[in-house]
């Protein structure tokens, strides 16, 4: 395999936010369609849906999307490029195989998820969704090749064109036929169409995908690897959604509508993410080769790049929070507000969670362990918290969870990379920018107030505060961003 270059690496994570900022768009476009043209009833019948969907995808992640980053980036030459083939061909075959499986159980199930969520409608919208987890692992398969390739671009102009796609196809099947089984039909045809897309372009631009040409004894070495790592997944999927599914199982169908939208994690972390996608293999690479010191640079600025972005568009949205609220569901979700503004919060925290050091230095059954503490924490704490705070608890117990979790995660990367926390954590400069956030937040809450008081439209007005507020973070710490950024493009191995 060819050397990898972090040239430019940093200037490829802007093309990817620039693409990701489009796809979001279209996302939130998504979710106001269904939030208008949808009852509640029907539009908690399709969030009920989307959480089955969800812990489904988990399941049958089995830890194989990890396990291609590691074995087919693998440097050490201990694997042949006709083994790495091999290996990318026996994960697919798991891959189909245990999705075919799981479409059986989802299927057997159906009469009991209805029971739970108590529920009826919820029978027939099962049967349909019962594939679409396979074909979403199927088609995550194809992304993280494209990525260990270097075609990271390669998905995201997919995910732009399948984003617009989804919108005109969610808002014909509201519109016209107003039925959540017609949304999830024309959801699941676009992935049957990017699944044959990524199969015919990868085979062209690299080799064939065979299913079931499967290497039995890499099999057994492949799933080693993976098991944890699918845990981990299991039980950090459990644990985002325990909160839906209690609420599912203790409240009726309209609550639960109202919860999964204000519940809905906003994509403040695109920027660190789009970093993240490329830095993955930069950061094996460098443990791989015992490459401390380049690896704790990395991490830092990793870091950096997320609470400068992260915290500004959090911070910026809790400024104008009903509006926000209004503008991405409807006012009908306006009684949601406190759940809103606890998982902007929560979001805020999460990003440092990204378990970039753990998952390249191959800790995969400790994530496991955190993540099954996690679990049990978020779910004795929701129950609790649900019967002492009503609707609000789970969020509370959400947010306190994330907190735990991502303190632990730091802890144990920060002892990987043999570093202490004031090595990746620049203190002093959290503090400045997080003081500095606190000012001209305030500014801009008092600019909104006064606005407001005009009666001019809440939207423009949301729109001039946010973009104002963004715009004066930018000027004010353009010159730390920039340095980040070269940092983060000097690094090269």
């Amino acid at each position: 395999m060819k050397n990898i270059n972090m040239k430019g690496a940093a200037w490829d994570s802007v093309f990817l936010t620039i693409v990701k900022f489009i796809t979001i768009f279209t996302a939130i476009l998504q979710t106001k369609i269904l939030s208008i043209g949808l009852s509640l009833t029907d539009y908690g019948t399709y969030s009920q849906a989307n959480i089955v969907v969800s812990i489904s995808v988990s399941i049958l992640l089995l830890g194989l999307g990890d396990a291609i980053n590691y074995y087919f980036n693998d440097s050490s030459g201990k694997y042949s490029k006709e083994q790495r083939i091999q290996i990318v061909n026996t994960i697919y075959t798991i891959e189909l195989i245990a999705g075919i499986g799981l479409v059986c159980i989802v299927l057997f199930a159906r009469d009991l998820i209805a029971q739970y969520f108590s529920n009826e409608g919820l029978k027939i919208v099962v049967i349909i969704i019962s594939i679409k987890p396979m074909l979403d692992n199927m088609i995550y398969f194809y992304q993280i090749l494209f990525v260990s390739t270097g075609k990271a671009k390669v998905i995201a102009i997919r995910n732009l064109v399948i984003s617009i796609l989804k919108v005109v196809s969610i808002f014909m099947a509201v519109h016209i036929f107003n039925s959540v089984i017609v949304i999830y039909i024309s959801l699941i045809l676009l992935d049957i169409l990017q699944l044959i897309f990524f199969a015919i372009l990868f085979s062209k631009k690299n080799f064939a995908v065979l299913p079931f040409k499967c290497n039995f004894s890499l099999a057994k070495e492949i799933m080693k690897y993976g098991f944890p790592m699918g845990i981990f997944a299991l039980t950090n999927a459990l644990t985002r959604d325990i909160d839906k599914l209690i609420i599912g199982y203790m409240s009726n169908t309209e609550t639960v509508a109202i919860y999964s939208n204000c519940s809905k994690v906003l994509p403040f972390d695109i920027i660190v993410l789009s970093f993240a996608t490329v830095l993955i293999p930069y950061i094996m690479k460098y443990i791989s080769q015992n490459q401390l010191e380049s690896s704790i640079l990395l991490f830092k600025n990793y870091l950096k790049i997320g609470y400068y972005t992260v915290w500004t568009f959090g911070v910026a949205v809790l400024v104008v929070t009903k509006q926000a609220i209004s503008f991405l569901y409807s006012s009908e979700y306006l009684v949601g507000e406190p759940i809103f503004i606890l998982y902007v919060v929560d979001s805020m925290i999460k990003f440092a969670s990204m378990h970039l050091i753990l998952t390249a230095s191959g800790k995969a059954k400790l994530l496991m362990k955190y993540s099954a503490m996690s679990l049990g924490a978020n779910a004795v704490l929701n129950i609790v918290f649900f019967k002492l705070f009503g609707i609000v608890g789970p969020a509370i117990a959400t947010l306190v969870v994330t907190t735990g979790y991502t303190v632990s995660i730091l802890n144990k990367s920060t002892s990987i990379l043999k570093a202490r926390w004031k090595d990746i954590v620049d203190i002093k400069d959290v503090l400045s920018f997080a003081f500095g956030l606190v000012m001209i937040a305030a500014t801009f809450y008092v600019i909104n107030k006064v606005l407001l008081l005009y009666k001019l439209n809440q939207y423009i007005v949301m729109v001039l505060v946010m973009g104002g507020f963004a715009t004066a973070i930018l000027l004010v710490y353009r010159r730390r961003i920039s340095r980040i950024l070269k940092t983060i493009n000097s690094l090269k191995l």
